[in-house]
């Protein structure tokens, strides 16, 4: 009875064994190592394959959208004259590179025209997106809209604004060049040359409201200054005091 018993234990304890084995070997092929891509927070993660030893960063994914906050045009000399402005609300983020498409649509929603093209945008950054588009290639229309996406976002300690200074001199009607025409001077502070540098001029009628746009593209070498002059088909009742100058520039 003993002997009977003793050997039902270790039987059962054999087959234990045996099944605790299998179980082991069948964990041991299919268990899969710590990565940034099995959806689970591991290997000190910040978040679930995110930070740490993974390449994305956690806070790209808390990210806001950036946007466009303003679309005014207006026809100048047969040119759809449009300015938008985009706004990056992340302080900490900027998009190295940024897509947006412009569209005229009629009155009943027919997009007559689109055309696209690409900026960037840095942190906490309002910027103006400025295009002519010949009316000749529109005809009828009622809306124009500004759409943006795909942002390639980096770190602003990777992607920062070079520091530049602006000097505007004169807003005048000059009638040799017919239209207007705005002189100043750009002056690099930095020790690294700006590659791309587009100042432009949004001009207001004497009722504050868009009376045209224009903007011309330089580059500054390390610590240069340099004279720009920007060209606008004339308008009546202008405003020059109104005139607003500003500049987008990459290294």
């Amino acid at each position: 009875m003993v002997n009977r018993t003793q050997r039902k234990i270790f039987y059962g304890a054999g087959y234990l064994l045996l099944f605790t084995l299998f179980g082991v070997l069948v964990y041991s092929a299919t268990r899969q190592e710590p990565s940034c891509f099995d959806g689970v927070q591991n290997q000190e993660e910040e978040g679930i394959d995110c930070g740490g030893p993974c390449d994305e960063d956690c806070a790209l994914r808390f990210l806001e959208a950036p946007r466009i906050t303003d679309t005014k045009f207006v026809v100048v000399d047969g040119f759809i004259v449009v300015v938008g402005e985009l706004y990056n609300p992340n302080e900490a983020y900027g998009a190295r590179l940024i897509d947006y498409t412009i569209s005229v649509s009629s009155a009943d929603g027919r997009v007559r025209y689109s055309t696209s093209g690409t900026t960037f945008l840095y942190g906490g950054e309002r910027k103006l997106i400025i295009e002519a588009i010949p009316e000749a290639n529109v005809g009828v229309f009622e809306r124009v809209e500004i759409t943006i996406e795909n942002p390639l976002w980096e770190r602003i300690g990777a992607f920062s604004e070079p520091r530049l200074t602006l000097l505007v001199e004169s807003v005048v009607y000059n009638e040799s060049e017919g239209g207007l025409r705005i002189h100043g001077r750009i002056r690099n502070e930095e020790a690294r040359r700006a590659s791309v540098v587009n100042i432009a001029a949004v001009l207001y009628d004497k009722n504050g409201r868009l009376a045209g746009a224009s903007k011309t593209e330089i580059a500054l070498e390390e610590f240069e200054e340099k004279e720009f002059v920007i060209l606008h088909p004339f308008v009546d009742d202008i405003n020059t005091e109104l005139t607003a100058i500003s500049y987008e520039a990459r290294r």
